[in-house]
């Protein structure tokens, strides 16, 4: 599975992320005047994500039942996700065929949220990488592992026949995935 945002509109998509996270137009500002000030706000922007909702849930913690809440959870069609990336500028997602629903969770300092991928989707990534599948490397990387002014060294992955080459980089991906704070 490629990844769900394309590799020209990667720089869009943090751009626009880092918006949702702080309510702040990194899409209209300038990179060289970012982050933008305080009153370059997301309000009224066709993109601008709805409030979020805490959602309570019961939990067993150390053998005894307590609430807990994520502070803010968001769930958007399919549809209204897609509008909101093409207003942004972000013209196509590659979301895995089933996918009627996008939920957008954010924790506080206090609560981390491990996000897990579909089981089927780690499955069939690792059975396309066994099969000789390409390892999706993002080209902005390229540029910081190239030598200044020199040429664009291409990154690497372990290619067949090194299937535990290719398993130790998917299972280090698939942890990076699961717990990045995007910080």
């Amino acid at each position: 599975m490629p990844s769900m945002i394309n590799d020209p509109d990667s720089l869009r998509w943090g751009q626009l992320v880092k918006s949702w996270v702080t309510g702040l137009d990194y899409i209209g500002t300038l990179p060289e005047n970012q982050p933008p000030p305080d009153t370059a706000t997301t309000a009224g922007k066709p993109w601008a994500l709805p409030a979020f909702s805490p959602v309570s849930f019961s939990a067993t913690i150390g053998g005894a039942a307590v609430q807990r809440t994520i502070p803010g959870v968001l769930c958007l069609s399919r549809a209204d996700f897609m509008t909101r990336l093409n207003a942004a500028g972000i013209p196509a997602a590659n979301f895995p065929p089933a996918t009627t629903d996008v939920i957008i969770v954010q924790g506080d300092p206090q609560t981390m949220v491990l996000r897990l991928p579909p089981k089927a989707v780690l499955q069939q990534s690792e059975k396309d990488l066994k099969a000789g599948g390409a390892y999706p490397t993002p080209t902005f990387y390229d540029r910081l592992y190239s030598p200044q002014n020199g040429p664009i060294v291409h990154a690497k992955p372990p290619q067949l026949p090194d299937i535990a080459g290719i398993m130790n980089l998917h299972a280090n991906r698939i942890g990076d995935y699961s717990m990045g704070l995007c910080a």
